[in-house]
């Protein structure tokens, strides 16, 4: 879910967002995205959709930022450093964690910010890779572990207590639903979603995944999105029941809030990257065009709230809009997460 090549580097979306797999078919967009990235950060000729969409775009996988779409505008959130991209994030409706790497420091540091109007003013957590938030500002992220050795699970609570949860031969995905932890992980040609992971290390359902992910998302309510390198593009609903499967090069980015729609792009035909909305039950696609900020690394789709402002239950009391498509980066679609020592 990123694009560095460091400690933690990961290398999908939203995805969202996002994915990961051999063979990349993703095209390099750099050639068209730099001019589309120099266009007004404020355009109105945004993909026009209901609720937010926070998209990790940038001209190149090098210079990937942050930015939020609403009502067919664009605003920038970050703006990072030369070779210093953001490579994942997570949102929740008052806060977002998204990490980066930095010039003097060894892999990837999470960052944790408000959710507010203009640029982000975040504040260092530590190091970690493909973090994730709850509602209740609980933080989950990945890291390397000696003993046993492989990729290990950590949960901070929001009390902030820290716990290393689980460790696996490799971790794809970590991903909070509701209250619940998700986490797709992969040992050699198995890869597995699991649902419900818990501080004692237990683990409400395991889900095998019919082909390996080459991009992936889960919504906000489980199901689960992911397409194949034979471009195949299966759909899980929230019981771990495969309900449809396209044979398509759309491939998926972040469900919207209610899990009807899905947010795709089309990097291969060429390297504006086109996004569209499907139909997870039937397959089709409607175009919505590019964005402006270049090629969409990951995104993640909230309803309209106003940032800062929560409008409901708590994260224990049903589906909230919180969700995460890590970044993926072409030249690491073999390991998702990128967690090689």
């Amino acid at each position: 879910m990123r694009h560095a090549t460091t400690m933690l580097s990961v290398a999908t979306a939203i995805v969202v967002l996002g994915c990961g797999a051999a063979s990349p078919t993703t095209t390099d967009p750099s050639a068209e995205g730099t001019s589309r990235h120099k266009r007004a950060a404020d355009s109105s000729a945004e993909p026009n959709l209901p609720g937010t969409l926070i998209v990790l775009c940038g001209p190149d996988q090098d210079s990937t930022d942050l930015y939020e779409i609403r009502e067919g505008r664009i605003e920038r959130k970050t703006v990072s450093a030369p070779f210093s991209p953001v490579y994942s994030f997570s949102a929740s409706e008052r806060q977002i964690v998204f990490t980066q790497s930095a010039a003097d420091v060894l892999g990837e540091q999470m960052l944790l910010a408000r959710r507010e109007p203009g640029q982000l003013k975040p504040e260092l957590v530590g190091p970690g890779s493909g973090a994730g938030i709850r509602e209740d500002g609980a933080l989950v992220w990945v890291g390397h572990a000696s003993a046993p050795e492989g990729i290990a699970v950590f949960l901070r609570d929001a009390d902030g207590r820290t716990k290393r949860v689980r460790t696996f031969p490799d971790v794809w995905l970590t991903q909070f639903v509701g209250a619940r932890l998700d986490v797709i992980v992969n040992r050699g040609a198995r890869t597995t979603l699991l649902r419900g992971l818990d501080r004692k290390r237990r683990v409400k359902q395991r889900v095998e995944l019919a082909a390996t992910p080459f991009r992936h998302t889960l919504s906000s309510r489980g199901q689960l999105a992911y397409q194949s390198k034979r471009r195949v593009l299966r759909i899980v609903d929230s019981r771990g029941k495969q309900v449809a499967a396209h044979r398509t090069g759309w491939q998926p980015l972040a469900f919207d809030p209610q899990g009807k729609r899905l947010l795709v792009s089309e990097p291969e035909t060429s390297a504006t990257d086109e996004l569209g909305v499907m139909d997870p039950k039937t397959g089709h696609v409607r175009r919505l065009g590019e964005a402006s900020c270049g090629w969409v690394a990951s995104a993640q789709w909230l309803d309209n709230v106003e940032p800062g402002i929560q409008n409901g239950a708590g994260p224990a009391d049903g589906p909230v809009a919180e969700r995460r498509s890590a970044a993926r980066d072409d030249r690491h679609y073999d390991n998702p997460l990128n967690t090689q020592p």
